[in-house]
This record gives C-alpha cells, sequence and structure tokens, in this order.
C-alpha cells in the first residue's frame, strides 16, 4: 500500500517540474545597473539570454558618505597630489559618486587594500599604475584632513 502523501507537497512538486520543464528558471540580473538608482533582485526570467530586470527592490539605501562634499578644492596641493586627483576622480566616479571615498576615513594600509579592491571591480577601469596614483591622492588627502583636525 502506498503511503499517503500531503497535497501541498505535491502541487510543489508538479509546479516545479513544471516551471523548470518549460526552461524557465532564476535568472540573476543583479548586474543591471539602472540610472533611476533602483536595485535588480532575482527574478523570474526566461533563460539565460534574458537578462532584462522583471523585478525591482527601489533606490539602494542612502550611503552616509555620498551627502558629503562631493570635490576637493585642490588649487592648494603640490602639483603631483593635483594631477592624481584628476585620475581619481575620472577612475573613482565610474562607479560610485566622489562624495564617498571624499568622505571616507581610513589609515594609509586600509586605503590601499580599498583601492586594490576597487581595482578589481568589474568595469572599474583602474590599472595598476592607475591604482598607485589614486592611493597617492587618497593617502595624502586623508593626511590633509587629519591635520586640518588636529590629529
Amino acid at each position: 500500500m502506498a503511503t499517503p502523501s500531503h497535497p501541498r507537497k505535491n502541487l510543489c512538486i508538479a509546479l516545479s517540474s513544471a516551471f523548470f520543464a518549460f526552461g524557465l528558471g532564476w535568472t540573476n540580473v543583479n548586474a543591471a545597473s539602472p540610472a533611476d538608482g533602483a536595485r535588480p533582485i532575482r527574478s523570474l526570467g526566461g533563460g539565460p539570454s534574458d537578462d532584462a530586470p522583471i523585478a525591482m527592490a527601489g533606490p539602494a539605501p542612502p550611503d552616509a558618505r555620498d551627502t558629503g562634499p562631493s570635490s576637493v578644492d585642490v588649487s592648494s596641493f603640490p602639483p603631483p597630489v593635483q594631477a592624481a586627483y584628476a585620475i581619481f576622480s575620472q577612475r573613482c566616479s565610474r562607479c560610485h559618486t566622489l562624495a564617498r571615498p571624499i568622505n571616507t576615513d581610513l589609515s594609509p594600509s586600509a586605503w590601499k587594500g580599498y583601492v586594490k579592491k576597487m581595482m578589481n571591480k568589474p568595469g572599474s577601469g583602474i590599472s595598476p599604475e592607475q591604482g598607485k596614483v589614486i592611493y597617492k591622492f587618497l593617502k595624502y588627502y586623508q593626511a590633509h584632513k587629519d591635520k586640518l583636525r588636529g590629529k
């Protein structure tokens, strides 16, 4: 005699089988980057070729560092630091606001690790040489901020 099974369990198995039999599955649409700031979530899609988001999670939560100053007056900085700021502002603004790193306080070793992390992000376009220049700017600027605060 067969063991009776739970009707809801049978329904779930049947729906799961049909779902995957028709080639439907979870499509990760997190790679999308909508202009309105909405965050794509994992959603049902039509398969590997379907990379358009179906559902949006809404705007990303605000980052407190993005609300501070978004530029630095480097006119009084040494010329090499001014040149480094130009590379920093060009490269770092590709993925986030400049306010984020400008309003972040890290030690020199932490800045080095942070720049390396950003260099490895897809689409950052930061070469190893540019990473060194960006690090030198951030290290100099952090020391500048610390000096102004009396640290």
